[in-house]
């Protein structure tokens, strides 16, 4: 018998680890937002989702090519339905009554992704689903159906070769922007059951083969098994929200460990470790107005700050410092 209680999950590292100086650009599933909020943060450049959440490799990959090739969208990609402008391409966080706002909204987000994507060092990419919706009138693949009435669309699984066809494409212009830069791809843990188990683990091992063709192919791509982890190494509801579809912060904080040693330095690690009392603290709402206890502990958030500051230097920690000085006024 084990004594672990569980199968480990073996994890190959990056090619490349990165510093805590890297620019690290994200797009996919809403796990991927789970991972961009814990390196935001941990003070990590990142950038991501620069159309909102998105499942489905198709329209990951539209994502990004558009992004690259700086196209601006423009009105006639809208449509109007309930009494908003929306776009097919995007998160209904996008949508609003005036179409110029709602324009604005998705062109300034694609600037400043853009710009961000021509210098950042890696980019990950979460995998929600294989299964898409078109639209009947043109077969269109949608990243989001904003609700409107099923008979406007047909549902159907992507086959292997269009998912890998389509993240080729993908990985080719990332590349040509920045051969240097490292991609990594990753399944969400997140559960698609609305429909029924058999086809979430028929949509999770599509997606799972295309990436491993992805890595047969390119030296640059990598795979960070968070889908794997969720299965194998957390295989408990336990570590699942009430809904049983989503990681509960146990889950998280678990595949963010591990995400952390695949894909940084060991300073950085170093750094991330040092830090995280401090984040705690940040996060910590005062229980006392005695200004002695409050003195100690701010004290103690100090000396591990200054401590931060001489091992890293250039690390800019004045929002901290600024926390410190207001605490308990």
């Amino acid at each position: 018998m084990t004594e672990l209680f569980r199968t480990p999950v073996t994890i190959t590292p990056l090619k490349k680890l990165l510093d805590y100086h890297a620019s690290i650009f994200m797009v996919g599933s809403c796990f991927s937002e789970n991972i961009f909020v814990k390196l935001k943060t941990h003070k990590f450049n990142v950038s991501g989702n620069p159309s909102g959440i998105i499942y489905n490799p198709v329209s990951i990959s539209r994502c990004i090519t558009r992004l690259i090739e700086n196209k601006r969208y423009i009105a006639d990609e809208l449509f109007f339905h309930d009494g908003l402008y929306r776009s097919f391409d995007h998160h209904t966080s996008f949508s609003d009554s005036d179409i110029n706002l709602v324009l604005d909204k998705i062109n300034g987000s694609f600037d400043s992704a853009y710009e961000f994507l021509c210098r950042t060092d890696l980019v990950i990419i979460t995998l929600g689903s294989a299964f898409v919706y078109e639209l009947r009138e043109n077969q269109r693949i949608v990243a989001n159906c904003h609700k409107l009435p099923d008979r406007e669309f047909t549902r159907r699984l992507l086959t292997v070769n269009e998912i890998v066809d389509s993240l080729v494409t993908t990985v080719d212009k990332l590349l040509t922007l920045n051969p240097s830069m490292q991609i990594v791809f990753t399944v969400s843990p997140v559960r698609h059951l609305r429909d029924n188990a058999h086809e979430n683990c028929v949509s999770k091992a599509y997606l799972i083969t295309s990436i491993n063709q992805l890595q047969d192919n390119y030296s640059q791509v990598s795979c960070f098994p968070s889908y794997e982890l969720m299965l194998d190494e957390l295989r408990d509801y336990r570590f699942y929200n009430a809904d049983m579809v989503h990681p509960s912060d146990v889950a998280i904080d678990f595949i963010w460990n591990r995400f952390c040693r695949f894909c940084f330095d060991s300073k950085t690690l170093d750094f991330i470790r040092m830090y995280q009392p401090v984040l705690a603290s940040m996060n910590h709402r005062i229980q006392t107005s005695d200004p002695v206890k409050i003195a100690q502990f701010t004290l103690s958030i100090r000396k591990m700050l200054n401590t931060i500051k001489d091992r890293f230097p250039d690390l800019q920690l004045e929002t901290e410092y600024m926390w410190l000085e207001n605490y308990g006024k």
